[in-house]
C-alpha cells in the first residue's frame, strides 16, 4: 500500500527551497504540520491519505463509487 502512495507522491519529485529550508524540505519531511492529530510533517500527511480509504472498490465504477471517492 505504501508503494502505491509513493508512486503518486508528488513530494518525491520536488523539494521546497526557502530561507528556512536552504537544502530543501526533503520531500515534505522537514515541512512540519503543527495542528494535526496524528502526523508531524507534510510527507506523513500525504502517506496517511493512502490508508484513509480501505473499502474494496468494485469495478466498473458507478456514480455512487465516484461520489464516495471524492
Amino acid at each position: 500500500m505504501h508503494l502505491v502512495g509513493d508512486v503518486h507522491q508528488p513530494l518525491h519529485a520536488t523539494s521546497r527551497w526557502t530561507k528556512d529550508h536552504p537544502k530543501g524540505d526533503k520531500g515534505g519531511n522537514t515541512f512540519l504540520i503543527k495542528r494535526h492529530k496524528s502526523v508531524k510533517n507534510l510527507h506523513s500527511l500525504w502517506d496517511s491519505g493512502v490508508f484513509a480509504y480501505t473499502k474494496q472498490i468494485k469495478k466498473p465504477f458507478t456514480k455512487k463509487t465516484w461520489q464516495s471517492l471524492k
